[in-house]
């Protein structure tokens, strides 16, 4: 890999979202970051504020950063999909970091294969005011039968190609 410096940041609420970032800095060699929501969502309640909150668009209280998104020339950020959007974490993040991002790729994972996370690339290219170099989308079913493996050698190639 060239001398260009790649940041995976993401968030995961059940480790699946954790999981694929995982693998994703594995595969590209890079440093990694989870982001940590500071708003309790366990139990039945917690369930249901991840539901508002992300339908609401909300944005939700960060633990500070370790990383600055700006000494990186890709950033990727991770997200599950709450309600066909991004979550409230993640949201936060990206507008206070949006100004420092060079280039984005991003991924997310959801429950179904039926894709209806399309409209977080939407929500992800406005609040970063960047278009994503590279889209992945990874469902449970994707997981379980290891092709979200395939998909991440795909997403490498075209982060990757960008640089």
């Amino acid at each position: 890999m060239s001398n260009k410096k790649i940041l995976v940041v993401f968030y995961s609420k059940t480790s699946t979202t954790k999981k694929v970032a995982e693998c994703i800095s594995r595969e590209l060699n890079c440093d990694i970051e989870e982001i940590v929501d500071l708003k309790k969502r366990t139990g039945i309640v917690g369930y249901v504020k991840c539901l508002v909150d992300a339908l609401l668009k909300r944005k939700t209280p960060i633990k500070a950063c370790i990383y600055d998104p700006e000494n990186y020339d890709i950033v990727v950020l991770g997200s599950p999909v709450w309600a066909s959007h991004i979550t409230p974490a993640l949201k936060t993040y990206i507008t206070k970091n949006s100004s420092r991002f060079k280039k984005i790729a991003y991924f997310c994972t959801q429950l179904s294969n039926c894709y209806k996370s399309f409209k977080i690339s939407d929500e992800i290219e406005r609040f970063s005011r960047n278009k994503p170099i590279g889209r992945l989308k990874v469902s449970r079913e994707d997981i379980k039968n290891k092709e979200f493996l395939k998909k991440i050698e795909i997403f490498k190639v075209e982060i990757l190609n960008s640089l």
